[in-house]
């Protein structure tokens, strides 16, 4: 994320992959599984882990740091010399519990990895024997130990009877009993996919779709809500499904669409580039419609760039179709219209990484962009990103458009001006998005007084999204027409609580950092 990467991380990346051949398969599920910790890597960049076994031998392999740096080639050659038919991996971002508490983690012959949060873990921890409780790592240490302790004989039975205890946002994937089982959470918070690999060699359950094509997987279906599954020798099967599964209490995360997925994913059955096109293309509709004329737009990359490009298109449709609007002469209308396909005006430190679920994003964030005055030099520049939480990373860019132009002797941008694809983030989640607290919440901060929240990171003004235009760009304006203002999120079972404040579930006690 560009402008307010310094107060946003995001929970982990899970999957888990069944090859149905076992130890006679020429698959390397290693390079398989490591490539797929690669592509979820921008969920979770603290650390990583893979877990293997066979039908006599596990294997387990986790430390801090990116998949890549971890799972070199000369490593993923020794894991493949086990030749598993089982693999479970998981990226981390701590939104719960120390920093260090990578995963997956190994009990009691089952390997586990969660991604989310769950609310009620402080109570979940009591449920445990005594003697144990000082261990907790997490709230994901805790599921774990209270899906191993359960009763039954089963391991299916074990996290029926457990799960049901579980509140929050949770997708778990376990390997036990040479078997891969997949659980999420009644509410669906988090996306959690199904796919089959490359000539039906065997499954993949992960966190998004992006995760198929890089191992010529093809999508299946999403794990439905409440549901669990087992993955073996048999296939696919349905073993559970959660009592509580409600389908008027759905609450899809809707920050999915807007930061958290990759842009090649499709969440919830919608893809999320064209989401992010139509909220960039709504975000120009209300400049347009005061007569707003930028003679620049600029993505911040790279968490902007989807959201600009369709604010620069519908900018450029209506510069063509209506240029009396804008007090436009006839033989400018092909200049003024070039002029606002979309440019690089802020160029991104591809070292910098995804400041946005950085430990050190506080430093980071001076470091990520700065300014290209070829293009921002003089003129009056609209800026466009995905969300604001405090106000440095927005004063950053602020400041590197308007004073780095000067480094090389050119003039600062004549106006800066701030679009944002969401409303404003005014109080954090407790379901696996790791937002500051409310008191560090700069929409908090100011009582939602947007003029104020603009002056503070140094814009000439600042728009955001509304409620209503978030919500129809992902579920269209037929389903959210008849329904209100205060119950849009609810009713079109999306969870928009960093929005509103007003949460899907009672929130009884998160296992704190």
């Amino acid at each position: 994320m560009g402008v307010e990467t310094e107060g946003i991380r995001h929970n982990c990346g899970i999957a888990g992959i069944y090859v149905t051949n076992g130890e006679e398969s020429v698959l390397n599920l290693p390079g398989l599984m490591a490539s797929v910790l690669y592509t979820l890597q921008p969920r979770g960049q603290e650390g990583a882990g893979m877990y293997l076994e066979n039908t006599t031998e596990t294997y387990l392999r986790k430390d801090s740091g990116w998949a890549k740096t971890i799972f070199k080639e000369t490593e993923i050659e020794r894991m493949r010399l086990i030749y598993p038919h089982i693999a479970i991996g998981h990226d981390r971002y701590s939104t719960s519990g120390k920093m260090d508490a990578w995963q997956p983690l190994y009990d009691d012959n089952c390997a586990f990895v969660h991604n989310g949060n769950l609310t009620n873990a402080a109570k979940l921890l009591n449920e445990l024997p005594a003697h144990i409780r000082d261990q907790a790592l997490s709230d994901s240490w805790i599921a774990h130990q209270l899906i191993i302790r359960a009763d039954g004989n089963t391991m299916t039975e074990k996290i029926q009877n457990s799960v049901v205890q579980f509140e929050g946002a949770y997708n778990i994937i376990l390997a036990a009993k040479g078997k891969i089982f997949a659980v999420r959470d009644p509410w669906g918070f988090r996306p959690l996919i199904i796919g089959s690999l490359a000539n039906n060699q065997g499954y993949i359950v992960a966190s998004e779709t992006s995760a198929l094509a890089p191992i010529g997987a093809r999508f299946i279906r999403e794990v439905h809500e409440g549901e669990g599954v087992v993955i073996d020798e048999n296939g696919i099967q349905t073993f559970f499904v959660d009592p509580r599964t409600d389908p008027e209490k759905i609450a899809h995360c809707i920050f999915e669409f807007i930061y958290i997925s990759s842009p090649d994913s499709v969440i919830f059955n919608q893809p999320v580039a064209k989401i992010r096109y139509e909220l960039g293309r709504k975000l120009a509709r209300a400049d347009i419609a005061q007569n707003f004329l930028p003679d620049v737009i600029v993505g911040v990359q790279q968490s902007g760039v989807l959201y600009a490009q369709g604010y620069s298109e519908e900018y450029v449709g209506a510069v063509i179709d209506h240029p009396e609007s804008f007090g436009i002469p006839h033989d400018q209308i092909s200049t003024t219209a070039r002029s606002l396909v979309l440019k690089t005006g802020l160029v991104a430190n591809p070292y910098a990484g995804r400041v946005f679920i950085s430990p050190d994003r506080d430093d980071a964030t001076y470091t990520k962009h700065r300014a290209n005055a070829q293009d921002v030099s003089g003129k009056i520049v609209v800026n466009v990103d995905d969300s604001v939480l405090r106000s440095l990373a927005g004063r950053a860019l602020n400041k590197a458009e308007r004073e780095h132009p000067l480094a090389i002797n050119m003039p600062p941008p004549k106006e800066v001006h701030l679009r944002i694809a969401s409303p404003p983030i005014a109080h954090p989640c407790f379901m696996g998005v790791d937002f500051a607290t409310k008191e560090q919440l700069i929409a908090y901060q100011t009582n939602g007084d947007i003029e104020e929240i603009g002056r503070r990171i140094g814009v000439d003004s600042l728009k955001y999204l509304s409620h209503r235009d978030l919500v129809t760009s992902v579920v269209g304006e037929e389903k959210a027409a008849a329904i209100s203002d205060e119950q849009l999120y609810e009713q079109t079972g999306h969870c928009g609580a960093c929005f509103t404040g007003n949460y899907p579930i009672y929130i009884n006690g998160t296992y704190g950092k």
